[in-house]
């Protein structure tokens, strides 16, 4: 079977862009597309694929994408305050009050883990998959290190 060998041109490839661009994706997603496309045809540029002549995305416009907005994060003060109102139980709702000694006790461990768990996160750098599929032995106490296999897999239904 012989391989069909169908010319692409630079306007072709901005209708399809265009295309993408009318369901409403942000420029980035649009940008991501081209870039994805003109890597396809770099790729059949190589004498060894498909010896293509030329890339036609390489023309293609970009979109305008807007600046990214500051990076938001918490100072370190803000963390410790934040993992003492964890500890205190100041995020729990006052309108439920533990029932028993034993629920107390309960709740206080939960909270003091709670802001332990933010202290990791903060200053481990850890995002929410990262930590919960963390364990113990990822942790180096002597080295002051840990190590991240990556986030949790899904769970299957």
């Amino acid at each position: 079977m012989t391989a069909r060998r169908v010319r692409w041109t630079t306007r072709e490839i901005e209708d399809l862009l265009r295309a993408i661009a009318r369901t409403r994706v942000a420029p980035r997603t649009v940008n991501k597309a081209r870039q994805l496309i003109c890597a396809i045809f770099n790729y059949g540029m190589r004498p060894s694929t498909f010896d293509l002549p030329s890339n036609p995305a390489t023309h293609a416009d970009r979109r305008r994408e807007p600046d990214a907005s500051p990076l938001a994060f918490y100072s370190p003060e803000q963390v410790e305050a934040l993992a003492r109102a964890l500890a205190d139980g100041a995020h729990r709702d006052p309108r439920r009050p533990a029932l028993s000694p034993s629920e107390i006790e309960a709740r206080a461990r939960e909270d003091a883990q709670d802001a332990e768990v933010i202290c990791v996160a903060a200053y481990a750098g850890l995002r929410r998959g990262e930590l919960v599929a963390l364990r113990w032995r990822d942790v180096d106490l002597l080295a002051a290190r840990s190590s991240s296999a990556g986030p949790c897999p899904p769970r299957s239904s």
